[in-house]
């Protein structure tokens, strides 16, 4: 899988409360420390966005893409209103089919956390995926 970053932010955890960071000239840079130079002694734990090509995505979320993209351009070019209906509800349950992928995949307990991380995050709706 080849990918390339798209963004870096350091983590919601306790050891990351004291930085409030920004991609600053191509750099992490800490808003209350006014730096962008880093311990380099210190871990951090960073949230990481990757870039994949379409071709490497796992098929539930390539087949969702295409669902989403079907939609949009029944919507724009064609205007058939029961098209656009039966593609946005086909959309919908890919939709659902990526969502269940990613639960399955990511080990979740009922608490909204993986096995073995001790650090709850309450749910934050700005952080949500845009549904």
């Amino acid at each position: 899988m080849t990918g390339s970053m798209l963004q870096i932010d350091l983590s919601d955890t306790l050891a990351n409360s004291n930085y409030d960071t920004v991609i600053r000239n191509g750099r992490l840079y800490d808003r209350i420390g006014h730096t962008d130079v880093w311990d380099t002694t210190k871990t951090y734990e960073v949230d990481v966005v990757w870039y994949y090509d379409f071709a490497d995505l796992p098929q539930v979320f390539r087949d969702y893409i295409t669902s989403r993209a079907a939609t949009r351009c029944a919507i724009r070019l064609v205007g058939d209103v029961n098209l656009t209906q039966a593609l946005a509800s086909f959309e919908t349950w890919r939709r659902a089919n990526c969502l269940e992928y990613e639960c399955n995949e990511g080990d979740y307990t009922m608490f909204g956390f993986k096995q073995g991380d001790g650090f709850y995050n309450s749910y934050k709706p700005f952080k949500a995926l845009a549904r």
